[in-house]
């Protein structure tokens, strides 16, 4: 029997409340409660699907979102965290020297540039033959105020800045051989000016002075005296008196002698003596001289 219909017969006397209330589900049955006699009111029994539609809200909420027991979230496997990418340091440029020293080989000069120009310009002494100063761009190492060296004889380095190993810009007092080669490789200076290069390097700082050593090393100088008119005949002199070490081998008056000693004869580098102009023995074969005997060869 249909809802309307039933409250409608219920109302009008024609069927008991008792009987309307049989004909409904077991479930619904269960969920109203039953009043029997005829003094109930059709207001009352029309609240009854209200009664049974707010019972069930609850009960279909608590289906669609269950409550999860704080056991079961412990259970529960965590999520790994997101590892963060690291934070790499921005590489920065080395600061541009501000002490450039450029070593010219072929003029056997340094120069000093800083402040944006050229400020000093001194004579040195480079590697001489055999001991080449190496070419090329660096870049000052280590430094120390008084150095001897302990590869050659402990030589005196004063105010030395070593650029490349053992070689250096060092003071040196052989001051006549400046501009021109004339060290073991290192790049010598004069004293006063070795003393303000090594401060200009400190003030500057070991990273920002750029060390360049370019060009050929001139051959050796020799040393050549031009002669005299006085040296010119004092040698003329000498021949004529016949000087034994000025007598040439081609002319062969020399004596030889026999044994193993002379005593008071000058002997040439040919092994010879020679005997000057004004000796009796001049024109002997042989003679005699503190118990030595010499014989005469051509």
């Amino acid at each position: 029997m249909r809802a309307r219909p039933l409250l409608s017969a219920v109302a009008a006397g024609l069927v008991s409340l008792t009987a309307a209330v049989a004909e409904e589900k077991p479930a619904a049955a269960s969920s109203v409660s039953l009043v029997s006699g005829p003094a109930v009111s059709p207001s009352m029994i029309a609240t009854v699907p209200e009664t049974k539609t707010e019972a069930a809200k609850p009960m279909k909420d608590a289906a669609v979102e269950p409550k999860v027991e704080p056991a079961a979230q412990a259970e529960m496997p965590a999520q790994p965290a997101k590892a963060k990418s690291p934070v790499l340091p921005v590489a920065r440029k080395p600061a541009p020297p501000s002490l450039a020293v450029k070593i010219n080989l072929s003029s056997q000069r340094l120069e000093l540039h800083y402040n944006g120009r050229q400020q000093d310009s001194w004579p040195i002494s480079s590697g001489r033959e055999g001991y080449p100063t190496p070419r090329g761009v660096f870049r000052p190492q280590w430094a120390s105020k008084m150095w001897y060296s302990r590869k050659y004889d402990n030589a005196p380095m004063p105010h030395a800045v070593f650029f490349n190993g053992g070689v250096a810009v060092h003071g040196t007092q052989s001051i006549g051989a400046l501009g021109q080669p004339a060290s073991h490789g290192c790049v010598r200076l004069a004293p006063a000016n070795a003393a303000r290069f090594y401060a200009l390097v400190h003030q500057h700082g070991y990273a920002r002075t750029r060390i360049e050593v370019f060009g050929t090393p001139p051959p050796p100088r020799v040393a050549k005296r031009p002669a005299t008119e006085v040296s010119r005949a004092a040698t003329a002199q000498q021949r004529r008196n016949g000087d034994p070490r000025l007598q040439p081998r081609a002319q062969g008056y020399g004596w030889a002698q026999p044994g193993s000693a002379q005593h008071q004869l000058n002997r040439h580098s040919n092994g010879l003596v020679y005997l000057p102009g004004s000796s009796p023995y001049r024109g002997q074969t042989s003679f005699v001289h503190n118990g030595v005997v010499y014989v005469r060869v051509r």
